[in-house]
């Protein structure tokens, strides 16, 4: 049973649609990586998984089962989500912003119990932030609250992970730690990750497929190799590059466009 399934869905805002026919699948155990300019309905795809926002026509399945049927609570069962900006200024200690990651398990008007902190310190210590505990949360580096973050929506137990520019805002070291964490967990607990991205090299680099979107549209799809061809980051993002591949790596570079 595939994670996600969409078939055949539009949506769109203040009586446009963005997206038309839209379909897609996200495998189990598979690094998506969602790529695009800006507007081409990236974050927009963030939501309808999740039922924020609903479909006008079509259907999105989550594990079988109709997100439009689902409430937020069933859908936060089994999907955690990343998003790009985290408020800075939480008052918490580490281990309280990961215990919320518990609030969709615990039923209403009862306290975490022992299971809810031990799945918390699971979470804590497979993202590497236990030693972290007793910490504020905003006394913490960038990379530091990130993966505070994860481990948040890892002790959610999902099934499925989405992650919203995870690396936007951090330093190289930074960048690669989080992707390689990401990695790392979807290999050692099965998730089904889905990230939108950017950084189209290291989206070649760590993802096992990618979609490229354009105004709603799936302009192409495919391994990274597939997909971060010149021609299709020409057509996608109306910019000349040079693409060359060196140990399975991408390495994509700009084409200066000035005035001389």
């Amino acid at each position: 049973m595939k994670p996600y399934s969409v078939r055949n869905v539009s949506f769109g805002y203040h009586g446009g649609l963005l997206f038309r026919d839209f379909n897609m699948t996200l495998e189990s155990a598979e690094l998506l990586g969602v790529i695009g300019p800006n507007g081409s309905g990236k974050t927009t795809l963030l939501k309808l998984l999740t039922g924020v926002n609903r479909v006008s026509q079509g259907s999105i399945k989550l594990l079988g089962n109709d997100v439009a049927k689902l409430s937020r609570a069933e859908i936060a069962k089994s999907v955690a989500v990343v998003s790009q900006d985290q408020p800075q200024d939480f008052v918490f200690s580490v281990e309280e912003m990961v215990m919320m990651g518990r609030l969709p398990h615990v039923p209403r008007w009862q306290w975490e119990g022992s299971k809810d902190w031990e799945l918390a310190r699971e979470a804590m210590i497979l993202t590497g932030v236990d030693h972290l505990i007793g910490r504020n949360f905003n006394q913490l580096s960038g990379g530091e609250r990130q993966r505070v973050i994860i481990a948040r929506a890892l002790a959610q137990e999902p099934k499925v992970l989405l992650l919203d520019e995870p690396t936007a805002h951090l330093d190289l070291q930074y960048q690669g730690e989080i992707l390689d964490l990401v990695w790392r967990l979807r290999k050692e607990i099965g998730l089904a990750v889905l990230l939108v991205m950017h950084d189209l090299s290291l989206a070649g680099q760590y993802m096992d497929r990618l979609i490229m979107l354009k105004k709603g549209k799936v302009l192409c799809s495919g391994t990274p190799k597939e997909v971060l061809t010149a021609k299709n980051i020409r057509e996608g993002f109306n910019r000349e590059v040079d693409v060359f591949w060196s140990n399975g790596h991408p390495h994509i570079s700009i084409k200066a466009q000035v005035l001389v």
